[in-house]
């Protein structure tokens, strides 16, 4: 057990701001979010963690500490958990201006629609910065320690 899922038990998710209630698109709505708040620290130049979220397939297999992302189930993704900044100690992006609401709002809608195929993060191939999220590239795996 990491200790990312040791402090999960203590965590307050009813302070998570609610899910957006529009349909997400992954070109349009998250990877704006996720170029701007993440890509520098968790893309092709640095894997912090050795998370990376320019590429899909990267970003499914998780960090170090394991999955991020639980699609369908937004509260218990640790994505989320950190952005709304109620995890104990842990706060991203590590650097800059926390999320908004509005943006976290769209995180948890994307990561709860891809249970239901409503979201592009199921037909995208891998996410490639500066792009719009679909690309046949192949990615380059985060250094293994």
């Amino acid at each position: 057990m990491s200790a990312f899922t040791a402090l999960a038990a203590d965590l307050d998710l009813s302070k998570l701001p609610p899910p957006a209630t529009v349909t997400v698109d992954f070109a349009r709505d998250i990877q704006p979010i996720l170029a701007k708040n993440c890509y520098s620290c968790h893309g092709a130049q640095r894997q912090k963690g050795e998370l990376r979220w320019d590429v899909k397939a990267l970003a499914m297999h998780g960090s170090e500490h394991g999955a991020v992302i639980l699609p369908g189930h937004s509260a218990d993704s640790l994505m989320i958990q950190l952005v709304a900044q109620v995890t104990p100690g842990r706060v991203m992006p590590a650097k800059g201006d926390p999320l908004t609401t509005e943006q976290i709002g769209l995180l948890r809608a994307w990561i709860d629609q891809a249970r239901s195929g409503r979201t592009v993060w199921i037909r995208s191939v891998t996410w490639i910065a500066g792009t719009t999220g679909l690309s046949n590239q192949s990615p380059t795996p985060p250094r293994q320690r």
